[in-house]
């Protein structure tokens, strides 16, 4: 079975891989964060030593995808309404944190430049357009 630990993987390489996964579908889909915060009622405006949430969440405001449709922010709705409970814990938040302020600091997050060679995170391929009916 794939999903089985069958001791060659160190925990070092599954938590590299888990936190790569986080940081990717955040560059991905960064309305998630937002929307998942609000949802479990997180303070976004306060600053605190741990987490300052506006200066991780002003730079995700700014990523502007095309794949940003009415049908993709249904599939984020929806994915925030399953999911919210497991994302609501304070070792959970402070891993998303961790995630979102590397994604934040990342040099092509405060810029809505087209694909190139300066931009480092891939574009997400559209969806497909059999969503659109869902709209």
């Amino acid at each position: 079975d794939d999903c089985e630990d069958d001791g060659s993987e160190s925990h070092e390489d599954i938590k590299a891989r888990a936190d790569e996964a986080l940081r990717c579908a955040i560059s991905r889909f960064p309305s998630v964060i937002r929307h998942m915060l609000q949802k479990n009622n997180v303070n976004v405006t306060g600053r605190s030593f741990d987490r300052d949430w506006p200066t991780v969440l002003g730079p995700l405001d700014q990523l502007n995808y095309s794949s940003n449709t009415a049908s993709v922010e249904k599939i984020v709705s929806i994915f925030v309404e399953r999911n919210h409970k497991l994302w609501s814990g304070d070792d959970i938040l402070s891993w998303m944190y961790s995630a979102c302020k590397q994604v934040s600091e990342e040099p092509n997050t405060h810029k809505n430049e087209p694909e190139g060679e300066n931009n480092t995170i891939p574009a997400p391929s559209s969806p497909s357009p059999g969503l659109d009916r869902y709209r």
